[in-house]
Order: C-alpha cells, then sequence, then structure tokens
C-alpha cells in the first residue's frame, strides 16, 4: 500500500518517457487547435487549484507526486490532468449492457494517433479505498478503468460552451468514480461535485450502469432503459438548458445508431459478442471502429471490454479489428505487499502485469536530471518567437521592437543635415558623401523594407492558418476550428467528421495582407519619412545662424532622433484604425454584411488577441 504522494511518485518515475511525450503531444495540440501556448495552458489550469485543494487535496498531492517522479513542474502534470477543460478531446463510442447474470461496461478510445506511445497501464492500491486499474495518459490520475469494488468508468467528450473553476475537471471527476466504493456512491459524489467542463461519464457496477451528461452547469441522468441498456457517443442525447452545445463530430449519431442497434439484437451480454460490436466499421473510416485517414490521426487507440461480475477486463490495443496486442486488469489481484505499479503501453506492448515493480515509500526523491534542451524549453514554459510565428498566433509586430525597424531608413535624412544647408534640399546622395558611406543609407532602407515585406508575410501566414483551420477541420497541423471562427458552417463534413466554415472574405489571408501593406505604407514609411525630414530640415533652418558649429550641424540629428521613439504613439492607432474602417467599409459595401462576418468597424486585432488568449476558456473546446 502506497501514500498518495508516493503513489504519484512512482507513476511519474516509471513513466516519466510517456509523460514528457503527453506533455510534447498536448504542447503542440493546444498551439495548433486552440491557438494557446503552454505557458497560458498553465495559467488556466491553476485557476482549478483553489478548488482542488479545498475538495481533493490527495488528488493535487499525488499530483504533485507524479511532478516529482518524473522531474518536471507540477503545473504541466495539472495542465495534463484538466487538459479537457483546455482543449477538446477524445471521440469514442461506449456501451453499458446489463441483464441478471452480466454487467458489461466497454468503450472504444478513439484518440491522435500520435498519443498511442505516451499510453499506460496504471494501477493504484492504498489503504481504505477500493484498488484501481486504468488505461490512462502518462501524467493523468484518472481515465478509463475498474477498481477492485466493481465499479466501472468511461468517457464521452462533447463540445459545448462554458468552464466552472469551481467544479471537478472531467478526467479527475474519471478518479473520483473509480475511488468509489458503488455506482451509487459515484453518481452521488459527482453531483455533489459538478463536473468544470462538458462531457459524458458512463458508471456501472454489477447492479447495472448510469450515464452522467455533464456541463459547466449541470449534471443530468440517463438511466438504463428496460433493456439494461446504456449508450452513449459524443453528442448530448438530453436537454441541457442554457447549455450551448457544438457538434463536433458528425458521425455521432450515426455510430450511436449503431451501437444501440448491435446492443438491442445481442441476446446475452459477455465480453466476446460486446468486442465484435465494438469492431464495427459501417461508415469507414468514422465508424465505431475508427480508421486514420491522410486529413485526420484520429483512430480507436485501444478498446476496453470490462465485466463488473467478475471484476476483470480485456484491453485491445490498436483498432479492435487489427488487434496489436492484449491487456487483462483485475485489481482484485494484488502482489504481497500490495505495492503500486505501472505498466507501460510501448506502441501496443503493455508489460507483464506478472512481473510488477514493488515500490518502497520513503520521503526521498530521485536525484534531478538534466533534460534534454527541447524539453527543458517546453517545462520552462518558454514560448519561443519561433514557435509563435509557427502557430500563427504571435503579436502583432508593431507591438514588439521590432516595430522599430523601418525607422532606421530615417537616418539617412537625419544625417544628411550635416553638409550645412544644402543637406536638406539637395541630391542625397551628393549631400550625404562627406559623413558617411553611401551604402550606410542604402543599408538602413533594405532593413526597413524587409521588415515591411516580412511583416506583410508574417501577417498574411498566420491569416492562412487561420483560414486552413476553418476550411480544413481536423488536419494535422492546421487542426481543427475554433467554435469563434466557424460562424457560418457549410453543411458538408471533412473525412475528419468535422464541419468545415466560411471564411469572411475581409478574414481572407489575402484581404489581410492588402490591409497590412496600406497599413505599413503609410505608418512606416511615408508618414514618419514627411516628419523626420521635415524635422531635420525646419531645425536646421532655425540654428543656421547658431555660431556652435556642433550645435548648427549636429542639432538637427539629435531633434530627429529624439523623435523616432515617438512614432509609433503618434501614428500607429490612428492609421490603424483608419485604414481598418476604410477596408471594413469597401468590404461591407461590395459585398455586404457577410463579407465582413458581422463584426464591428474598428478592433479587429483586439478580436483576434482576445481570442487567442482565452478562446479555449470561454468556449470550452470539448
Amino acid at each position: 500500500m502506497g501514500s498518495t504522494r508516493a503513489i504519484g511518485f512512482k507513476h511519474g518515475r516509471e513513466a516519466r518517457q510517456e509523460i514528457l511525450g503527453s506533455l510534447n503531444f498536448y504542447k503542440e495540440f493546444f498551439l495548433s487547435f486552440v491557438m494557446l501556448s503552454w505557458h497560458e495552458a498553465c495559467g488556466i489550469a491553476e485557476r482549478f487549484l483553489p478548488t482542488l485543494e479545498q475538495g481533493w487535496p490527495d488528488y493535487v498531492e499525488e499530483m504533485r507526486g507524479v511532478a516529482a517522479g518524473s522531474s518536471v513542474p507540477f503545473s504541466s502534470i495539472l495542465v495534463l490532468n484538466v487538459r479537457s477543460e483546455i482543449a477538446f478531446g477524445d471521440g469514442c463510442t461506449a456501451l453499458s449492457r446489463t441483464d441478471d447474470n452480466t454487467s458489461i461496461l466497454a468503450q472504444n478510445w478513439d484518440w491522435q494517433h500520435e498519443q498511442k506511445e505516451n499510453l499506460i497501464c496504471l494501477r493504484i492500491d492504498r489503504h481504505g479505498k477500493p484498488s484501481i486499474e486504468m488505461i490512462t495518459e502518462g501524467g493523468i490520475i484518472g481515465k478509463i478503468g475498474l477498481n477492485s469494488a466493481g465499479v466501472g468508468v468511461c468517457l464521452n467528450a462533447i463540445r459545448a460552451r462554458g468552464i466552472d473553476f469551481t467544479r471537478l475537471p472531467c478526467h479527475l471527476a474519471l478518479r473520483l468514480c473509480l475511488d468509489s466504493d458503488s455506482r451509487e456512491e459515484a453518481v452521488v459524489g459527482l453531483q455533489r461535485a459538478g463536473v468544470a467542463s462538458s462531457c459524458h461519464i458512463l458508471i456501472a457496477d454489477a447492479g447495472g450502469g448510469i450515464g452522467l451528461e455533464c456541463s459547466s452547469i449541470d449534471v443530468v441522468e440517463i438511466p438504463m432503459t428496460s433493456e439494461g441498456l446504456v449508450v452513449h457517443t459524443n453528442h448530448y442525447v438530453k436537454e441541457h438548458p442554457r447549455v450551448e452545445e457544438i457538434t463536433f463530430l458528425e458521425d455521432s449519431e450515426a455510430r450511436l445508431a449503431k451501437i444501440s442497434m448491435l446492443a438491442r439484437v445481442s441476446e446475452s451480454p459477455d465480453v466476446k459478442s460486446v468486442q465484435l460490436m465494438l469492431e464495427d466499421e459501417e461508415g469507414y473510416p468514422a465508424a465505431i471502429n475508427r480508421q486514420r485517414t491522410e486529413e485526420t490521426s484520429i483512430e480507436t487507440l485501444f478498446s476496453i471490454v470490462m465485466d463488473l461480475g467478475s471484476v476483470t477486463a480485456e484491453v485491445r490495443t490498436g483498432r479492435p479489428s487489427e488487434v496489436e496486442d492484449k491487456l487483462k486488469l483485475q485489481p482484485n489481484n494484488r502482489d504481497e505487499g500490495g505495492a503500486a505499479w505501472i505498466g507501460v503501453m510501448d506502441q501496443g506492448k503493455p508489460s507483464d502485469s506478472n512481473s510488477r515493480k514493488q515500490l518502497h515509500h520513503d520521503d526521498a526523491h530521485l536525484p534531478r536530471e538534466k533534460l534534454p534542451s527541447d524539453l527543458q524549453k517546453l517545462v520552462d514554459n518558454d514560448d519561443s518567437l519561433v514557435d509563435q510565428l509557427y502557430d500563427g498566433s504571435a503579436a502583432d509586430s508593431t507591438d514588439t521592437a521590432l516595430r522599430y525597424a523601418p525607422y532606421l531608413a530615417r537616418a539617412r535624412t537625419i544625417l544628411s543635415s550635416a553638409h550645412r544647408y544644402v543637406a536638406y534640399t539637395s541630391d542625397i546622395g551628393e549631400s550625404f558623401r562627406p559623413v558617411a558611406h553611401p551604402w550606410l543609407i542604402r543599408g538602413a532602407y533594405g532593413i526597413s523594407w524587409a521588415y515591411l515585406i516580412g511583416d506583410v508575410s508574417h501577417e498574411g501566414y498566420k491569416a492562412y492558418l487561420r483560414n486552413q483551420r476553418i476550411l480544413h477541420p481536423g488536419v494535422p497541423g492546421v487542426t481543427s476550428v475554433r467554435a469563434s471562427d466557424a460562424r457560418d458552417s457549410h453543411p458538408s463534413t471533412d473525412a475528419s467528421g468535422f464541419k468545415p466554415g466560411h471564411v469572411p472574405a475581409i478574414e481572407d489571408y489575402r484581404s489581410v495582407m492588402a490591409q497590412r501593406a496600406v497599413f505599413q505604407s503609410v505608418a512606416s514609411m511615408g508618414l514618419p519619412a514627411f516628419t523626420i525630414h521635415s524635422i531635420v530640415r525646419y531645425s536646421g533652418r532655425a540654428l543656421k545662424d547658431v555660431k556652435n558649429t556642433r550645435i548648427r550641424s549636429y542639432g538637427p540629428i539629435g531633434l530627429g532622433l529624439a523623435c523616432v521613439p515617438l512614432l509609433p504613439y503618434m501614428f500607429d492607432q490612428p492609421v490603424e484604425t483608419a485604414v481598418e474602417w476604410t477596408f471594413h467599409k469597401a468590404f461591407e459595401q461590395i459585398g455586404g454584411p457577410e463579407a465582413v462576418a458581422h463584426r464591428p468597424d474598428t478592433g479587429r486585432s483586439e478580436i483576434l488577441q482576445e481570442q487567442s488568449r482565452k478562446g479555449a476558456v470561454k468556449e470550452k473546446e470539448l
């Protein structure tokens, strides 16, 4: 038997590689799906801490143990355990079937193929609580499985708006179920705690099953039918007033109908017959037995069928029709000493449950090891400029120090004043030659134009990524459309089952580039050039009678340089507002309100930045 922290420590130590793999996977997933950096994800996750520390301190302590054992920050482990509250999750098919002799609980778990190598089989033994065996992702302390009291739990992701930081995150809600001695105790616990975000939790024991459709504001029960059946996929089947659901898998209803039909025609539930149901490929590739395609890497990663009467489960890794390996869960079978153990499911090859490793519990921690540089960068929450540029969510360059690059060209006019009065009106090359090499001035202009071209290209690239997320949701690298982006959905779907959306004309990446080019031409080149040249020219005239040659020669240069830091404050906001208003009115006049997505005349950049920071929280991406 192990203490809470010791169990977490063993989890972290034994599954360190899978935990690091999960961190890398979700870092990329959050960036591509909700344009959220790891640092921002940690900030969201930490908002759950007051609730968790007050209501479920053992879960916090176990996660701290996982962090210590794997030598990663606690905030990163917390993110993994609230990952469904940050970005939408797995698409699955689950059922519970009960008769007088048997109670079966089963599920196909569908998720990104890349995460398969980070799955583990986790067993937990503690004093005074049921032993647990579950299949989970490295670092997550609650998932799909059963306990020694014969209570099993499955999960279906649902996409709906809303998140409540005072309720229990859905993966920790699964853990609460596995810590319960009965189905009734689990239901009462979840109804009392509430669930922070949308999902369906299917709970069963030897007496039968019950579904709980959860949102951030309610928990609605789905009782067994007269046939002893509860089935669910990835959409609400009950009414949830004041909850706005967004269907993200169009095949969900078809899978629900199919699994319902298969379960009803089955004469008596048993492990073998249910395993056959989970192999069904009607609607391929988006079937109960899901297959990844060129458009999406989502597929069935494992299938689990639990016999809650005998308190055992059979797990098949890979697609049920293409089994890679098998594992049997038996939470009632303890080793002598009752130590916790972890079986790593390495590419579908779980470790032998007969060779469970013993954990000796003490307060000593393993020596901290230096992580590889790329992983150290991840856990240090270092959001590099390259990462931000790649995912399309970096801040506008006008909000960074790069904004001052185009003003290097103003040195041409400022330095030219050194050649007395002729410097302000004569041929530039001839007037500048006495004080600086002509290539210096040309180089300054080259830097300015390079910045301008680069900035326009960068803004176009970010807009292109946003366009692709709307037009091709579910595709790795341009992964799915966010709820706020797909305002006008097209009725058809792509092969992943996500709805493609419509890109308003003003948000087309070419329109964005044109607007940005106009802004940069006016705010970075035209107005600053006129301003600096005027300051240098007229200050030179004002100082022409000064006897001190240094003041007369370099005074205009100093005045010009002093104005450079003020240029963004003088021109950026007015020019941006004017250009944005002009483009908005032009598109609205030509294409109507649909062309501008019914957005206000100005404030586009603020809207995009707000979506990038808070879209996942406000819209609960499943």
